[in-house]
């Protein structure tokens, strides 16, 4: 439920045919187009599960391309391989909605091989405070009741939301990313990874708007939810060009990296 007894849909996407439906909790918060997590979520899912080798690979990188604002409406995504390695694929998702291109996704699959390996001559980085020492924390800048924020659990547990400097949080989707089946964890990463621009703030939001165009992704193992958890920073130059950027935590300690390019204009 959201403030005046609203109910939300059940999913970020309903399945139609080949096709996912989007929902309300798709929207971003410039009008009437999708949010770039959900997008990015259902490109990764299909780059993770595509060939019946999948369950031996682990999604190691994805680079997600939105080339165009995504309708909130009907969505199709279609996987072919750049090449299939013995150790490694390279494959590539492309997203149509209403007839065009409007997101493409990049992904690199590695297998997995038992392995005997040393302690790490690089010391871990330190580890995000749990979620349980905060409440949580909703995103002020969506003007419709119903939307990405209203479908994902934020928790702030380094530094403020305000735009003054870097930010530790933790993340997770509180609805499927596809109604009927359950989230896989890639996806859960990708719906909150792309947050990262909104929770942490390059400049203050109220005079200033910046959006990203792609989405970086790296992981070194599988990840283990439900939470996601990014420490993350933003920078803005003079140029108009900006980029946030983060180290990505589960339970058991970092686990990867996620990037993101900024346009930042004046309001």
């Amino acid at each position: 439920m959201v403030p005046g007894g609203m109910a939300l849909p059940d999913a970020f996407y309903r399945p139609e045919g080949a096709d996912f439906a989007a929902t309300a909790l798709t929207r971003g918060p410039w009008g009437d187009v999708q949010h770039g997590g959900p997008p990015a979520a259902l490109l990764a899912g299909e780059i993770a599960t595509f060939g019946d080798d999948a369950h031996e690979r682990v999604l190691v990188r994805v680079g997600v391309e939105l080339l165009r604002p995504i309708p909130i409406a009907p969505v199709r995504v279609e996987v072919t391989a750049l090449r299939r390695g013995q150790r490694v694929d390279w494959l590539r998702a492309t997203m149509k909605c209403q007839g065009k291109t409007v997101a493409t996704a990049t992904g690199v699959r590695i297998a997995v091989r038992p392995l005997d390996v040393p302690a790490p001559h690089c010391p871990p980085v330190p580890r995000l405070p749990p979620p349980s020492t905060t409440s949580s924390f909703t995103f002020p800048f969506f003007p419709e009741p119903v939307g990405y924020h209203r479908a994902v659990e934020v928790r702030i547990v380094e530094g403020t939301w305000d735009g003054s400097g870097p930010v530790g949080a933790w993340a997770r989707p509180v609805v499927p990313l596809v109604a009927g089946r359950q989230t896989r964890p890639i996806e859960a990463v990708m719906i909150v990874a792309d947050a990262q621009n909104g929770l942490c703030p390059a400049l203050p939001i109220e005079d200033y708007v910046f959006i990203n165009p792609d989405l970086d992704v790296r992981l070194r193992r599988p990840f283990e939810g439900p939470w996601v958890g990014m420490r993350s920073r933003s920078v803005a130059e003079p140029s108009g060009l900006g980029m946030t950027m983060g180290a990505l935590f589960d339970a058991h300690g970092e686990v990867g990296s996620v990037a993101q390019s900024l346009t930042v204009m004046a309001r």
